[in-house]
């Protein structure tokens, strides 16, 4: 049998911490971004013994895996254990307690036995080990900045907040957030499930909407949108763009006007394409839109939502910038690449790319919905924009892999055409201004700190 421990000091009561475990979405925010892992079932918390069904994937190799909650006491301890899985054995304790601080220490503490008896053992326990070490790393860091975020962006009370886009990369994520900061979550789909509660129907495409559900919310949250990468921009693929996200907000903000109790606050996202290619110049939100198709999607995009502002709604435009997960988006798309040693700049390497870290994304949402004072267009982004060729080359270095290629303007222009135009090779230097002036505390202003976080690279 082996065992393994992992113990961490929190400013938070035991308490806090404890509830946030217990909350909705607490196993997913736990899930390291670089892993291969599904959920694919839940049966109810640990407190009523219920069980998580897991899809995993490691080296390569798909399994399944099922783990029950078998003990609990509240504000001490519960405890997982595998009943179907790739283990021959394995039981996690989560054990909490006061430290002398005022504070609490929570504990980790695994005991697994891997299959094929000693061989499996010899063969597997350094390499089960390491992983567990990085995981649980990144868990405990995260769970500090999840409470952390909750203390600092927190709402007076539990809010009603619904979200469009909620199986996107963004959008999954933030309900997460949202459920584990204590708030309600409705989200609206285009297939709800008629046995789960808290769905909302809509088909932005027929204008079609179950508005009633809508009444009396806090806020709504509108992330929808068909993905902009993938293929090249025909015209099929355009129209697809354009009407999913401007149809669709304009109809959205028309149901809301309309509502007899509508949300305070419509948090309706865009993109800092709004810019297009600038050069060197250092771009806020006042600056004028851009030129190019993303720069006529992001203007209309952000028009529809008018009929919320002329109800008396605050809208606010997230003008978001390269998300940095390797769960989704550019990262992810680009990981393979360079871990097969052939990661490469675009051009000389001196546009620039303004990003954001996936978890700084996240509370800069929430910090959309609490703030009254924030309104109109928000560049969603880190304050230290960097060049192309810095990007590729720490991203290489993180993952020990040299970058030794640069792939030409005109190969880029020929393989994407407007896609790889817009997106890969224009030059927008975007800061934050309006989160800097409302003194918003990014977590992550460095790329190499987000960049070793989000990839677990300690």
């Amino acid at each position: 049998m082996n065992s393994f421990f992992f113990r961490s000091e929190f400013k938070e009561p035991v308490k806090e911490v404890f509830d946030w475990h217990m909350r909705t979405g607490a196993i997913e925010r736990l899930i390291p971004p670089w892993e291969s892992v599904r959920i694919i079932h839940k049966t109810g918390p640990p407190s009523e013994e219920g069980e998580v069904h897991l899809r995993m994937r490691k080296g390569g190799v798909p399994f399944n895996m099922r783990v029950a909650h078998t003990a609990f006491s509240r504000n001490q301890f519960f405890q997982d254990e595998q009943i179907e899985g790739p283990f021959k054995y394995w039981k996690h304790i989560h054990k909490f307690e006061m430290a002398p601080d005022g504070g609490s220490v929570m504990e980790d503490h695994i005991e697994w036995a891997p299959p094929f008896g000693s061989l499996g053992n010899f063969v597997s326990r350094d390499l089960i080990t390491s992983d567990l070490r990085r995981s649980f790393s990144f868990r405990h860091q995260r769970l500090k900045n999840e409470l952390e975020r909750i203390s600092s962006i927190g709402a007076t009370r539990p809010l009603s907040i619904a979200v469009t886009g909620s199986s996107g990369l963004i959008g999954r994520s933030l309900c997460h957030v949202l459920t584990t900061n204590g708030h309600r979550v409705i989200r609206i789909v285009r297939h709800p499930d008629p046995i789960q509660s808290g769905l909302v129907f809509w088909d932005p495409i027929r204008g079609e909407i179950d508005s009633e559900k809508l009444e009396g919310l806090d806020a709504v949250v509108n992330l929808a949108g068909e993905p902009l990468v993938g293929i090249r921009w025909t015209q099929k693929k355009k129209e697809a763009i354009w009407q999913s996200r401007v149809k669709g907000t304009e109809m959205l903000a028309l149901c809301l006007a309309n509502l007899k109790d509508p949300p305070k606050v419509f948090v309706s996202a865009s993109a800092i394409g709004f810019y297009g290619d600038r050069g060197m110049d250092e771009l806020t939100e006042s600056h004028a839109r851009g030129q190019g198709f993303l720069a006529d999607l992001c203007q209309a995009w952000e028009r529809a939502a008018h009929p919320a502002k002329e109800a008396g709604i605050r809208v606010v435009h997230p003008r978001i910038g390269i998300v940095l997960t390797p769960s989704g988006g550019a990262l992810r798309q680009m990981l393979p690449a360079f871990k097969a040693f052939a990661g490469a700049s675009f051009g000389d390497g001196e546009r620039f790319m303004s990003w954001i870290d996936h978890d700084d994304l996240l509370s800069i949402l929430l910090y959309c919905i609490v703030d009254d004072a924030i309104e109109g267009p928000v560049n969603a982004v880190s304050p230290n924009p960097v060049s192309n060729a810095t990007f590729t080359n720490l991203l290489g270095k993180i993952v020990s892999r040299p970058v030794l290629i640069s792939i030409p303007d005109f190969v880029t222009k020929r393989l994407l055409g407007d896609l790889g135009t817009e997106m890969f090779l224009s030059n927008t230097r975007v800061v934050p201004k309006v989160l800097e002036d409302h003194r918003f505390n990014f977590r992550h202003t460095s790329l190499s700190d987000s960049l070793t976080f989000q990839l677990g690279q300690y």
